[in-house]
């Protein structure tokens, strides 16, 4: 009877070798059936990249430009309105985007404009609403609807004539009057607050430190007032470390324009030997 052949380790190392090769195979033949499935680890990367929004932030500054200089017209210069326009204008839209300015009366100015709200109407177009407070006989607040899109560098073009909105409406909320802070502390909180707001509202930071306690220095305000008088000091209640909350109704005069206006502060304030002034407004 033949024996059988005994193994050597060369033997071994050459089935090990084989068995390596089947398993890298197998682990090939694996993957391969999974990208066909399931796609490949690469393309999904690229399918969960964000897409930047748009219109961004430049579009809609962009926008904001625009509509300064489609509002803003002088009769006298008729000629500049076109041309400050022009730049944003699609090739085939009349000069001045079909504004026509008039040959008589009052030049047209713009203040303050803003984005209200965007509809986009895809990937590259987008209609933005935009807020002017527009200056001429009257003053008086426009919705100018802009229809723009965005070239293959991002370049934003108006790319057909504006349009007008109406008017968003106005929210309506009913708030009671906080109660007045009661005696005895309406005196000593009074007492405080004819102290604090003289230097607070003349923009004398300095002349607060001994209103504030220690390590606390409020800011004061960076366009002079002139303090005239509070009308009523309302108690919003204690915080859970024992501050006291207050809203004062204060009369001031603007030092350079004189005009008087009705102010609501609302103050954080501490009790020591008497009350302090620990914050204002929003620092609250």
């Amino acid at each position: 009877m033949q024996g059988h052949r005994r193994r050597t380790p060369r033997d071994s190392a050459a089935r090990l070798g084989r068995i390596a090769l089947w398993l890298v195979l197998g682990f090939v033949f694996l993957r391969g059936v999974g990208d066909v499935l399931g796609g490949s680890g690469a393309e999904e990367t690229r399918a969960a990249k964000p897409v930047a929004a748009w219109p961004n932030a430049e579009a809609e500054a962009a926008v904001l430009d625009f509509t300064r200089r489609y509002l803003t017209y002088s009769p006298e210069e008729e000629e500049l309105h076109a041309a400050a326009v022009a730049p944003y204008l699609a090739p085939n839209l009349e000069e001045g985007a079909g504004l026509e300015v008039p040959r008589k009366g009052k030049d047209q100015t713009v203040g303050q404009v803003a984005v209200a709200q965007v509809k986009r109407l895809a990937p590259d177009r987008a209609l933005v609403e935009v807020s002017a407070a527009v200056y001429n006989e009257t003053v008086s607040t426009r919705r100018v609807v802009v229809p723009i899109a965005r070239d293959g560098r991002g370049r934003v073009t108006v790319y057909d004539y504006p349009a007008l909105s109406a008017p968003h409406e106005r929210g309506t909320v009913s708030v009671d009057e906080p109660r007045e802070v009661r005696e005895p502390e309406r005196a000593q909180v009074e007492a405080t607050l004819e102290r604090f707001f003289p230097p607070y509202l003349a923009g004398e930071a300095k002349a607060l430190s001994y209103i504030a306690p220690a390590g606390v220095q409020p800011r004061a305000l960076n366009v002079p007032y002139r303090f005239l008088g509070i009308d009523r000091i309302g108690d919003l209640g204690e915080t859970r470390d024992g501050r006291r909350i207050v809203v004062a109704r204060v009369r001031a005069r603007d030092r350079e324009t004189k005009t008087e206006q009705v102010l609501s502060f609302h103050l954080r304030l501490v009790r020591r030997d008497r009350f302090y002034v620990e914050a204002v407004n929003e620092e609250i």
